[in-house]
Formats: C-alpha cells, sequence, structure tokens
C-alpha cells in the first residue's frame, strides 16, 4: 500500500511500501493480511431467508401523497395533527457544492445566503411565531419554514409561508448591497468552522472519497472565489439550477390535504419552467421511484441534462450480495473492473492531544424496497452491536478505545462501515498492537 504523510496544509507525500517507516510496516502488513477478499474466514455466509422477501414491496404511508406541477415541480404532503395547528414547508433544489464548476467552489452555499437572507416575504414572518432556516450541502440545498396555521387575529399562515419560500428560490432580487453583506456572512463563517475537527473531517473525506468530488469540493468553498463574484455569476448559477423541475417541495402539517394542494398550485404554478426535457413538457418522465433517481449523481432526481457523476471506489459489493455495486461505482464489473483498497494515509499536527486510527470499507447503499432489503439491515445492525459488546466486554470500564460503527449515507451515496480506535500518542505501539488484537478477534470469531 501507499502512505501519504500530511503536515497541516502541506501537499501530501506519498512513497512506495518499501520506503514505510520500519515502525509501521506492521500495520501495513496488517492491511493487506485482513483484506476482506483473501481471507475466507472474514466473510459473512448469510442465510438464506423465507421465501417471497425479495418480491414482497414494503408497504408506503399511507397518508403521502405525491404530485408534480406542470412546470415539473414536484411536491409531497402529509397531514399531521401533532403539533397541533402547525405546520412546515420545506423545498428542496437537487444542487449543492458537487454542482459547482472549478471556479465556482461555494457559490451553491453563497446562494443560500443571498436568496434566504435577502427575502423581503420571509422577513414579514418574524414576529408570527415562525421560524425559519437553510442550509447547503454537498448534493442538495434546503430552505425550511415552520409556522402557525393561524395567527391569534385568524390570518392564515400557510400561503404567506409558501410565498416566502417561492421567492427564496425562484424570484430572488440579488440586491448589491445583499450580495457585499452576505460575501463577508460566508468568509467569517469560513473561519469559524475552519477548527481541528473539521479539517480532520475534511481530510478524511478525501481520502474516503479520492474518486468524486465529495473528497475535494466541500459547501464552505474557497476564499479566494468567494470574494470575486459579482452578481452576475450568481445570477448564472441560479439559472442553472434553481428552477421547478430540480426541486421538491415537502409540506407537513395540521392542514386540510385539499388545502394543501390548492396552495402549492396557487402560489407555484406560475414559477416558470426552464431546462424542459422536451418542448411540449417539463416534466421528466418517471417523476417518481427508482427510476427517476440518477444513481452515477448521488441518486438525486433525474433532470433533463446530465449531471456530474459522482463515482465512487467502492471496496466492497453491497451488503447482502457477493458481486452487485450498482452504476455508482467507479468501475465497470462486467468489463473486468475490481474493487480497491487503501491507501494508508497518516495526518499529523501538534495541536493534536490524541491518537485515532481509523478503519474505513466502502460499500454501495443497499435500497430499502422489499422486506428483504429491511432483514438485511437489521442483520448488519445485530451484527455490529454485537461485535462492539465483545469489544467492550474486553475492558474494565464501559469507555472502551475500539468503537464499531455501520451507516447508510445519503450524504454521500454510500454505506461506510469503519472500526476506529482511540489511543494516548505517547503509547502508540501498545495502541497499534491492540488494533491487531482486536482485527483479529473479529476476524477470527
Amino acid at each position: 500500500q501507499d502512505i501519504e504523510q500530511q503536515e497541516e496544509v502541506a501537499a501530501p507525500v506519498v512513497a512506495a511500501q518499501s520506503t514505510l517507516p520500519e515502525e509501521v510496516r506492521a500495520l501495513s502488513m496488517l492491511h493487506w493480511k485482513s483484506h476482506w477478499k483473501a481471507s475466507q474466514r472474514c466473510l459473512i455466509d448469510w442465510p438464506t431467508g423465507p421465501d417471497g422477501l425479495d418480491q414482497k414491496p414494503l408497504p408506503l404511508h399511507p397518508g403521502v401523497r405525491r404530485g408534480v406541477l406542470p412546470n415539473g415541480l414536484r411536491y409531497v404532503i402529509l397531514r399531521n395533527a401533532m403539533p397541533p395547528k402547525r405546520f412546515e414547508a420545506h423545498i428542496e433544489l437537487h444542487v449543492g457544492s458537487i454542482d459547482e464548476d472549478p471556479d465556482e467552489q461555494g457559490i451553491a452555499h453563497m446562494m443560500e445566503h443571498v436568496c434566504f437572507l435577502g427575502s423581503r416575504k420571509r422577513e414579514r414572518l418574524i414576529g408570527t411565531g415562525s421560524r425559519s432556516n437553510a442550509l447547503t450541502d454537498f448534493q442538495h440545498t434546503i430552505y425550511h419554514i415552520h409556522a402557525p396555521v393561524k395567527l391569534e387575529d385568524g390570518r392564515g399562515m400557510y400561503l404567506p409561508a409558501l410565498e416566502a419560500l417561492y421567492e427564496i428560490a425562484f424570484a430572488p432580487e440579488m440586491l448589491p448591497h445583499r450580495i457585499e453583506k452576505e460575501r463577508k456572512a460566508v468568509l467569517a463563517e469560513m473561519q469559524q468552522v475552519n477548527d481541528m475537527e473539521y479539517r480532520i473531517e475534511t481530510w478524511t473525506l478525501s481520502g474516503l472519497h479520492e474518486t468524486n468530488k465529495l473528497g475535494s469540493q466541500f459547501p464552505i468553498g474557497k476564499e479566494e472565489q468567494i470574494k470575486a463574484w459579482q452578481q452576475k455569476d450568481l445570477r448564472n448559477f441560479h439559472e442553472k439550477w434553481y428552477y421547478p423541475g430540480n426541486a421538491t417541495l415537502y409540506v407537513v402539517g395540521d392542514l386540510d390535504e385539499s388545502e394543501m394542494i390548492d396552495g402549492i398550485k396557487k402560489v407555484f404554478e406560475p414559477a416558470t419552467a426552464r431546462h424542459k426535457p422536451s418542448p411540449d413538457s417539463a416534466i421528466m418522465e418517471p417523476v417518481w421511484g427508482e427510476a427517476s433517481a440518477d444513481a452515477k449523481s448521488l441518486f438525486r432526481r433525474k433532470i433533463a441534462r446530465d449531471r456530474p457523476e459522482q463515482l465512487h471506489n467502492f471496496s466492497l459489493p453491497m451488503i447482502g450480495s457477493d458481486h452487485e455495486f450498482t452504476k455508482a461505482a467507479a468501475f465497470d464489473t462486467k468489463s473486468g473492473g475490481k474493487p480497491w483498497h487503501g491507501p494508508l494515509r497518516i495526518f499529523r499536527n501538534e495541536l493534536l492531544e490524541g491518537l485515532q486510527l481509523n478503519f474505513y470499507a466502502k460499500t454501495p447503499v443497499r435500497p430499502l424496497r422489499t422486506y428483504e432489503d429491511i432483514r438485511n439491515l437489521v442483520a448488519v445492525r445485530i451484527l455490529v452491536g454485537v461485535l462492539q459488546f465483545r469489544i467492550v466486554s474486553r475492558y474494565s470500564s464501559n469507555h472502551a478505545p475500539v468503537q464499531i460503527d455501520h451507516s447508510d449515507s445519503f450524504r454521500e451515496g454510500c454505506a461506510v462501515t469503519s472500526i476506529t480506535v482511540n489511543a494516548d500518542p505517547r503509547d502508540w505501539r501498545n495502541a497499534l498492537a491492540c488494533v491487531v488484537q482486536e482485527i483479529r478477534a473479529i476476524c477470527d470469531y
């Protein structure tokens, strides 16, 4: 395996295995010896379940209603009386930092600030018992409002909340003074989040996602680019991505279904359709279901034009299968492509007070469509829980230095199994010995 050594923000230095420091050579060999495909004792023989589970679809929620407007906007509604006389409305734009061009790194996040805080209609909700917020991630930008159904004087809040979301998403003013104000806010936020925890997280993601933008294009962006954008740059990004056919609206609350749908149609149908899949329709078929998601771009809603592909360097096939890697894989098994492991990476910083070792295995997300999918999910949770319990039981306290976790990350479009070991850096040799002991025990038992 290769080894990368990184000092703070210095460029990685890569060396061949033959030049590995003697102190970590044993760890490198451990990585090779524990290769899952090369050791049959590590492979789980999934027992066959009851017949027909893979053909039995999970039931849909009886109260959920879905629809699509003529301009392409999808909507999902659910009547829910808890808490009473309240509702929430969220609009999701299926665009995030991975959709940015090389000279746009951070513009999705800045767009969120300008659209959200520049909305006059959102400001009018202040003082009505409403709450609102927004967020930008790798794959989407979300704006949401929580509000009472009616005020004490009888005025309804449902339509004003929807009108605020409409203005935020499809009719932002983007005034020059607002852009400058939010530019300062974004730069201040960049300084605020740049702590050691954030550096380690981004460094870890850069190794885990070396074949896509998840490892290099973070939502916070790049300072020199943020300082340079003008109004036309924001408008160009808005024109590309902020349109009904690339958005989904969610409404949940103590409202009649007919009132929810009527309000959605009244407020959002006037939004102009753009980037239509055909000259006579703005609706991209299929609208719902597995076929409506783009597996090569974090399973987001398909649109009429290609999204930037975000493919994964999976190290194992989908859990519960022997060879399924999905279209999200960065290799094609049919043409001889194979999963790979590594490299071994080391992050050093004088401000770190502890030593942590992490082992990761990345697999495709297993969909939850049938009872067989649920069965596999429960089996994985049980397995992880049992392994963690056995490790904890080997120590006198409940704070075992070894943690095992498995998570399906919709944010990253993959499933990750991890083993984390924490130790005193002054006793790192014994920590490595602990790792070897625990990994061998897991493989053996």
